[in-house]
């Protein structure tokens, strides 16, 4: 028998029409609440999360990818995540020996490493699956590759007062004044800076212009700068303020005191309304505090293991998506690394 759609519409009509009747009549209520729903309380921001299975020495590590990192060191570059094996990564590595790598993004990355067939450092730009390589301006370390946008990068001379523009496949050198020591820059309301100290109470600022730096005022005293991942941020470890850097002063945003020795902090975040607090104490112990653009708010659930008891040498990643990692190790290299991660809940 041949069934039409004549058929077919007024039959399920019916049902429709008597399921919603059916529910109608029932006793029970339907719930608005979400069962799975979980408060974040301002004080447990985040999860800490510990690995310790790795024997080997690493000294930058950065975020590439949620649950993806690359690890590196002088030797070797590796490609990382949480639930699997270290995997040595160095792209066409008949070509350049990769110890290091610079994400734009996942079809332009920047390779620091010796060429194949005579050890020279070179960078190696891979964009969109080709391979280029690019002589740096010198042969000695440069710092890590700030992107400005894709194609063009700024680096600092490890041992001079200088940095190096890259762009369009050429490199453009610019002085600084001042001692030789190493720049660090961020990004500020759309505009490029550096810093770079001076001297234990000094820092140099300075804006990026095509002409080259512009000398802002320096800041003295007892500071510690960091670059976030859309501003900067200055500690002062005499009045405990902290601020940001808004093109031309620093302003303040709340003050971070300290209860007991510290033997290494730093400050990370996405913005200067989103920040995190982090100090190892001289007894190894982690402590954290969140900034949330209105309070200061102090972790209470960092798990007594994660801490960096019997560790002295520290490194931390860049912030991604909420997610940031600690890394400490001893300094002969004879106990495994101690990972932390830290993610948002």
């Amino acid at each position: 028998m041949k069934i039409t759609s004549k058929i077919i519409f007024p039959l399920l009509s019916i049902l429709l029409f008597a399921l919603i009747f059916y529910s109608c009549k029932t006793d029970s209520t339907v719930s608005t609440e979400n069962p799975t729903s979980v408060e974040i309380l301002p004080n447990e921001k985040y999860n800490w999360t510990i690995n310790s299975d790795y024997f080997d020495y690493y000294n930058t590590i950065t975020i590439i990818e949620r649950n993806k990192f690359i690890a590196s060191n002088n030797y070797s570059l590796r490609m990382c995540t949480d639930d699997a094996l270290w995997q040595y990564f160095s792209p066409n590595n008949a070509v350049l020996h990769s110890v290091r790598a610079y994400f734009y993004g996942n079809d332009y990355v920047v390779f620091w490493g010796k060429r194949s067939f005579n050890g020279e450092n070179s960078y190696m730009i891979a964009d969109s699956g080709y391979y280029v390589l690019c002589p740096p301006p010198q042969q000695r370390y440069l710092a890590p590759a700030y992107f400005t946008e894709r194609g063009t990068f700024f680096t600092a001379d490890s041992i001079k007062a200088r940095y190096y523009k890259y762009q369009n496949g050429t490199f453009t050198q610019f002085s600084f004044g001042g001692k030789d020591t190493l720049a660090y820059f961020g990004k500020v309301n759309g505009s490029l800076y550096c810093y770079k100290r001076e001297s234990a109470n000094i820092y140099n600022i300075y804006k990026i212009t095509d002409s080259g730096p512009l000398t802002l005022p320096p800041v003295t005293g007892n500071n510690s700068i960091y670059t976030i991942n859309s501003g900067i941020i200055r500690h002062d470890k005499n009045t405990t303020s902290v601020s940001y850097f808004n093109g031309a002063d620093w302003n303040h945003l709340f003050y971070a005191p300290s209860t007991t020795p510290v033997l290494y902090e730093f400050i990370t975040g996405s913005s200067k309304d989103s920040l995190t607090f982090v100090r190892v104490d001289t007894s190894k112990n982690i402590t954290a505090s969140v900034w949330d653009g209105n309070s200061f708010i102090k972790q209470t659930n960092i798990p007594a293991n994660v801490n960096f008891k019997d560790k002295n040498y520290y490194i931390r990643s860049n912030y991604y998506e909420g997610i940031f990692y600690m890394i400490a190790r001893t300094t002969d290299y004879t106990s495994s690394l101690k990972i932390i991660k830290v993610s948002l809940k």
